[in-house]
C-alpha cells in the first residue's frame, strides 16, 4: 500500500499546461474550456489563455467590434472560472500588440514562455485552439505517452461536418490537400511528416524549452515550431484520441483553416492543391543518395533545387567537414534540407509539372493505396467542386483511415507505441 501511494503520488505531481490563443471567441471558448476540464487525467491541469489583438485596433472602426469583444471575454473568464484559468491581457488599451510583431504567433510564445518559467522538465505542454474540442481520455493518453522516448505528439484531428454545403465542400478539399500532404511524407519517410496545426501539438516542457518554444510569426507558428521539434528528435504522430479543430470561416490569420476554407469557397481550388506523388519520390531519391552525397555530389532534381535555393552549389561540403559518419552527415542534410525546403520544392515541382489534383489524387491511391471502395468515386473525369458531397467526404474518411494506419506505423517504427 506504501508503495501504491507513493507512486500515485508522484503521478499527481506531473503538471499537464494547457495553452489557448483567443482572439473574439466567445462563441466557442466555453466548450473548448468544458473539454479540457472535464477530460480525466491523473495529473495537475492548469491552463492558460493569452486574449489579445493589435493595440491600434481600438482606433479602428471597422476592429474596435473585436477588442471589445475580447475585453467582455477577460470579464467572461474572470467571473466564470476564476483563478482556474490564468488570463493573460493582451488585448486592454496599450496591452495590445505593438508594431510588426502581433497575431496568434506572438500569443502562443508569451504563453508557452510563461509555462516554462515554471515548468518541470517532464511537464506536458499542450497546445489548443478555442474553437477546439477532442474525444475525452486525450489528456490521459498524453500524459501516459510522453513518459517514454517521445518528447512531443501531433495528434490527429478530424473537422465535422457544418451542414452548410459550400463550406464543408471547401473544408473536406483542404483537408484532402493536408491529407495527401502527410500521407505522402510519411510514404516516402520524411523527418518532417506532421500537419501543422496549432491545436494538435503536444511536448514535453523539456523539448519545448530545448527548441526555444514558438516564434512570432503572424501565422505559421505550429509549422516552424513542429519543424524544431523535429530536428531535435522525431515526433510521434498516433493517438487513439481525435482533435476536432472548428469548421469555420474566417480571416484572423493569413493563411490556415479559416482562410483556406474562405478561398476555397471562392473557388480558389488551385492555392491548396494535391501534389503529385512522383514530386515526393524525387525527394526520396535523393534521400537515397545520401551515402553516395557523404563522398561526393550527385545529381537529382531535388539536390539541385536545394542548390539554386541555398545559393551555394557547393553546400554539401560544409556539412561533409562537419561529420564524422554517415549518419551524422545524414542528420546535418536533413537539418538543412527541411520541411520548409521540401514544401517549396513541391509547390516549384507542381508548377513545373502541373496536374490537376484530382489526377494526382487518382494516381496516390491508385499506385500506392488501391481500394474497390474509390473506384465508385472516380468517374474517369471525376471533379472535387462538383462530386456529391457524400462521395467527397467519403473520400476524405478513406485518406484520414489510411493517414491513421500511417501514423501508427511511424511511431511502431521509432518505438512510440
Amino acid at each position: 500500500m506504501i508503495y501504491f501511494c507513493y507512486y500515485y503520488s508522484y503521478k499527481m505531481q506531473k503538471t499537464v499546461y494547457i495553452i489557448i490563443p483567443v482572439m473574439d471567441e466567445a462563441d466557442y471558448l466555453p466548450h473548448a474550456l468544458s473539454c479540457a476540464m472535464e477530460d480525466n487525467v491523473e495529473a495537475n491541469v492548469q491552463i492558460s489563455i493569452c486574449v489579445n489583438q493589435p493595440d491600434d485596433w481600438w482606433h479602428l472602426p471597422d476592429k474596435k467590434d473585436v477588442c471589445i469583444a475580447n475585453m467582455q471575454t477577460i470579464v467572461y473568464i474572470k467571473s466564470t472560472y476564476g483563478n482556474k484559468v490564468q488570463v493573460l491581457d493582451y488585448a486592454s488599451p496599450d496591452k495590445g500588440w505593438k508594431g510588426k510583431k502581433q497575431g496568434v504567433g506572438c500569443a502562443r510564445r508569451v504563453l508557452m514562455q510563461r509555462v516554462l518559467s515554471e515548468a518541470k522538465a517532464d511537464d506536458v505542454i499542450v497546445s489548443m485552439d478555442a474553437d477546439t474540442c477532442w474525444q475525452k481520455g486525450y489528456l490521459q493518453y498524453i500524459v501516459q505517452h510522453l513518459q517514454g522516448k517521445s518528447g512531443a505528439l501531433c495528434a490527429p484531428y478530424y473537422h465535422q461536418l457544418s451542414g452548410m454545403e459550400a463550406q464543408d465542400r471547401a473544408m473536406l478539399r483542404y483537408e484532402i490537400y493536408m491529407r495527401t500532404y502527410l500521407i505522402n511524407l510519411l510514404r516516402i519517410g520524411s523527418p518532417y511528416a506532421f500537419t501543422a496545426l496549432g491545436s494538435v501539438i503536444a511536448c514535453r516542457a523539456s523539448s519545448a524549452k530545448a527548441v526555444g518554444g514558438f516564434d512570432t510569426q503572424m501565422s505559421g507558428e505550429d509549422f516552424y515550431f513542429l519543424q524544431k521539434l523535429a530536428k531535435s528528435k522525431p515526433v510521434s504522430l498516433y493517438s487513439p484520441y481525435a482533435v476536432y479543430p472548428a469548421n469555420r470561416v474566417s480571416d484572423r490569420v493569413p493563411y490556415g483553416t479559416g482562410p483556406a476554407i474562405v478561398k476555397n469557397m471562392q473557388a480558389q481550388w488551385d492555392t491548396y492543391p494535391v501534389f503529385a506523388p512522383e514530386s515526393f519520390d524525387k525527394i526520396k531519391q535523393t534521400y537515397l543518395l545520401i551515402p553516395q552525397l557523404y563522398e561526393q555530389d550527385m545529381d537529382s532534381d531535388y539536390f539541385c533545387f536545394l542548390k539554386e535555393m541555398f545559393k551555394n552549389q557547393h553546400f554539401l561540403q560544409a556539412l561533409r567537414k562537419n561529420s564524422r559518419t554517415v549518419n551524422q552527415f545524414s542528420k546535418l542534410f536533413h537539418q538543412k534540407a527541411d520541411a520548409l525546403r521540401e514544401f517549396q520544392y513541391l509547390r516549384y515541382y507542381h508548377a513545373k509539372h502541373f496536374r490537376s489534383s484530382e489526377e494526382n489524387l487518382r494516381t496516390l491511391l491508385e499506385q500506392y493505396y488501391p481500394s474497390a471502395d474509390e473506384l465508385t468515386c472516380f468517374e474517369a473525369d471525376f471533379d472535387m467542386s462538383t462530386m456529391p458531397l457524400q462521395s467527397l467526404n467519403a473520400l476524405r474518411n478513406r485518406l484520414y483511415d489510411i493517414e491513421i494506419s500511417l501514423r501508427k506505423n511511424h511511431d511502431i517504427e521509432h518505438q512510440y507505441i
